[in-house]
């Protein structure tokens, strides 16, 4: 067996959402007593949103690896999602006392652990001993995290102007944390009373990740419409590919997506406002679309859940 080789594979189905054989083939490297199995496995389980299995995963791995400190480090991250804090940081101190460990990384993951535990001077000290220039944008997105939290905005903007060489220099992946970046940015103009700057912002920060919930999130916040009229939608809308280049226009492509609206009119409005992706607004059409029942007083209008395309040949 070529162990990179099949690494590679389930990285692969991973990302066309193929999790039966890739579950299949990372249990065969358990089996075969190769720790990335664990690490592998553990992913599968998050892309499936079961955390209890990940958690499993990441235990039954350190039975065998103790000495591993990503096994401590990514049980110590479920642990912390969970509100488990004192485990999660019991696991993290586990995670930085192994050879090897990437004590850098692991105190991102402390820092993100004490806000949320609403322990932001021990958060904000953690978080200023990160000095790898590689993590500067994880750094900030923790940073800013920790002044939204103190509810310091003024802050959060000051940093928009003075981190401003740090957001220019990103690779692709950085794209997620620069997302949440503009996020907090755009959440710190709203709370400062600037709407223009906030949606110019909002609208920057779905380019990077079209998935951002808490951007969604914003979104409903900032606009604030409630209807009687509302309907929870889900809807499969097809349309033209545009992609990067003019060739790329014999494509079609399909995505779905969770929106309250008045109608499904006012829902493909929010989509043509806010989908970043490269398609031809004017050519979406609805494929199919399901109503389900809500209290309309609990749900504002907006996007709740966008989903990834499927891409094909017109001409086939």
């Amino acid at each position: 067996m070529d162990i990179e080789s099949v690494i590679q594979e389930i990285n692969e189905l991973i990302e066309v959402f193929d999790y039966k054989n890739a579950k299949k083939l990372s249990k065969e490297l358990v089996r075969k007593k190769i720790i990335d199995g664990y690490y592998l496995l553990a992913t599968i389980y998050d892309e499936q949103d079961k955390t209890d299995k990940c958690m499993k995963t990441l235990t039954a791995g350190l039975k065998r690896y103790s000495n591993d400190w990503i096994l401590w480090m990514r049980l110590g991250n479920y642990q912390s999602d969970n509100e488990e804090y004192d485990n999660a940081l019991d696991s993290f101190k586990k995670s930085l006392k192994q050879n090897n460990a990437d004590k850098d990384y692991i105190n991102i993951n402390i820092a993100i652990l004490f806000n949320r535990w609403g322990k932001l001077e021990n958060a904000t000290e953690i978080i200023d001993k990160v000095s790898n220039d590689r993590y500067s944008i994880k750094k900030l997105r923790v940073k800013l995290s920790i002044l939204i939290t103190n509810e310091d905005y003024q802050a959060v903007l000051d940093s928009l102007e003075n981190d401003k060489e740090i957001i220019s220099n990103i690779s692709d992946s950085d794209y997620q944390d620069l997302s949440l970046i503009l996020y907090f940015y755009a959440l710190a103009f709203w709370k400062t009373d600037n709407i223009s700057k906030a949606k110019e912002l909002i609208k920057q920060s779905l380019i990077y990740d079209r998935f951002n919930p808490q951007t969604y999130w914003l979104i409903r916040e900032i606009d604030n419409e409630y209807s009687n009229d509302n309907k929870y939608f889900r809807i499969l809308l097809t349309g033209d590919w545009l992609g990067e280049s003019e060739d790329d226009k014999k494509f079609g492509f399909y995505s779905s997506y969770e929106i309250v609206a008045e109608s499904h009119e006012k829902a493909i409005e929010l989509i043509k406002e806010y989908e970043s992706a490269p398609i031809l607004k004017d050519s979406i059409r609805i494929d199919e679309i399901k109503e389900v029942n809500i209290n309309p007083q609990e749900h504002p209008s907006g996007i709740y859940n966008v989903h990834g395309f499927s891409i094909f040949d017109i001409e086939e």
